[in-house]
């Protein structure tokens, strides 16, 4: 069988043949970029990072937390596993999910009106999507202004931060991990998708959930929705519309 390891930054590759080839691209969690050499499966790992990746006909495993990966072309299979990833995808055949607080988007099935889909995880999104992706390897999305989502506005992403950000009635995506991030203003919406942080947000419009073992501070907001897991939010003042649907978390005034 022949193994072929590639770790972005030093290079190195292993080959080991006994008959079968077989090539996997796994990407490296703290490489700030890649670049896809080849192999006949992709596996994105890791915590709180970005990918975007040419499938070219491969399958696709995307396992870690807060991850965000956009895989452009065609992936016959797709396999996510892990907490809150965003997971665009051109074209795919078939999506598998165990994970929970996942949001899996897709603009083209390749065969039929839509993927497969077998989601036996716990508060996932599944769904066609426009936008993220491209069904054509190596070219740029098309910008879609008239559908705004949660992530086209100010990201915040990376590990062990110490953040203080004025909103200014922006919407923000924290998909950090470890982190200390304060929102001070009006805020949109926020969504909080990261791994273990801590997250203040003096006022908002929406604060939206999806992480994993993460406190929230909520000075006062409209609407809370929370399908994370382990999570923990408070909030000061109002009596805003509360759903929580997560696995473990809560939602208190306090």
């Amino acid at each position: 069988m022949r193994r072929i390891l590639f770790t972005v930054g030093t290079v190195a590759a292993t080959l080991a043949i006994s008959g079968c080839a077989a090539g996997v691209y796994r990407t490296n969690p703290t490489a700030e970029s890649s670049t896809d050499p080849g192999g006949d499966r992709i596996v994105v790992t890791g915590n709180g990072v970005q990918r975007s990746i040419d499938c070219t006909g491969r399958d696709a495993d995307v396992d870690g937390n807060a991850l965000q990966v956009v895989l452009n072309g065609t992936c016959p299979t797709v396999r996510v596993s892990g907490h809150g990833n965003q997971v665009d995808i051109g074209t795919v055949g078939t999506i598998a999910i165990t994970g929970s607080g996942n949001k899996v988007h897709w603009v083209a099935a390749q065969s039929g009106a839509q993927p497969s889909v077998e989601d036996t995880g716990d508060g996932n999104d599944v769904g066609r999507g426009t936008g993220a992706a491209t069904t054509d390897t190596g070219k740029q999305p098309a910008p879609t202004p008239s559908e705004p989502t949660g992530n086209q506005g100010n990201t915040i992403t990376g590990k062990y931060l110490t953040r203080t950000i004025a909103c200014a009635g922006g919407d923000y995506l924290v998909t950090a991990m470890q982190s200390h991030i304060i929102l001070t203003g009006q805020c949109a919406t926020v969504e909080v998708r990261g791994l273990q942080d801590t997250v203040e947000v003096a006022n908002a419009t929406k604060v939206s959930v999806t992480g994993l073992q993460s406190t929230i501070v909520v000075g006062h907001a409209d609407w809370i929705s929370v399908t994370g897991t382990q999570d923990v939010v408070r909030y000061h003042s109002g009596n805003p519309r509360i759903d929580n649907t997560g696995d473990d978390s809560t939602v208190k005034q306090g």
